[in-house]
């Protein structure tokens, strides 16, 4: 029995002393050789690791706001909005004519886009760091219109006499375009058709009445006739 002991403490003392050894060891590795083991260990995770992908997710669309779509000036200015560092690219009437970088907003201004008389096309497309290029954006339609509105005064005729009770003068005419119209000052009534139509208070005598049309884009025309008023019944 002694002797099954005394084995038993031998194996034990034997295993204390291997497991002393180990440890001992490992903190001799980690102290002396810690950068070593981990720039191996890092080389085995780098070389496992499968590297990351280049993007491939093309930026969305740009986006134009307040953009107008008619106009009497020849050159404008466009905003607008995309991904932020994305280089934006601007088609007008088909070709490219410029290109600018997104701010870290996302904001772009095109200053002095030229357009030509008539209609005119206008889209911008997006392109990111990896070369992602973005569909194109929504399809400006911009009028560049210098016509005038034509104004034809219907009623009352230049030079005629009006004579009523209540004071009041019916101002009606045509335009060859949609137009916002003032007689006097005062805003008329316009038609579907390019009409319009104004009740006129007014007082006895000559009558000055003064037709001003302005149209989407910003040409102002204007037209007078001279008529007298008289409060009497017909």
């Amino acid at each position: 029995m002694d002797q099954r002991e005394d084995e038993v403490k031998k194996r034990l003392y034997t295993t204390v002393l291997a497991t002393f050894g180990i440890l001992g060891a490992i903190f001799i590795a980690l102290r002396f050789f810690a950068a070593d083991i981990g720039f191996v260990f890092g080389l085995i995770s780098k070389i496992s690791r499968p590297a990351s992908p280049a993007d491939t997710a093309a930026p969305p669309p740009p986006y134009f706001y307040n953009a107008p779509t008619v106009t009497n000036k020849k050159d404008l200015t466009l905003k607008g909005f995309s991904e932020p560092g994305s280089q934006v690219s601007l088609f007008v009437n088909g070709p490219q004519v410029g290109s600018i970088t997104a701010d870290a907003t996302g904001t772009f201004t095109f200053d002095t886009v030229s357009l030509i008389e008539g209609r005119n096309t206008v889209f911008a497309k997006a392109a990111d760091a990896y070369q992602n290029q973005s569909d194109k954006s929504q399809t400006l339609e911009i009028t560049y219109d210098t016509n005038k509105p034509k104004i034809t005064i219907l009623e009352p005729k230049d030079g005629s006499t009006v004579r009523n009770l209540n004071q009041r003068i019916t101002v009606k005419g045509s335009l060859d375009k949609k137009c916002e119209v003032k007689v006097n000052n005062k805003l008329a009534v316009t038609g579907a058709n390019n009409t319009f139509e104004l009740l006129l208070g007014v007082t006895e005598g000559k009558v000055d009445i003064k037709v001003e049309a302005t149209d989407e884009a910003g040409n102002t025309a204007t037209e007078t006739i001279h008529t007298t008023y008289v409060k009497a019944g017909f």
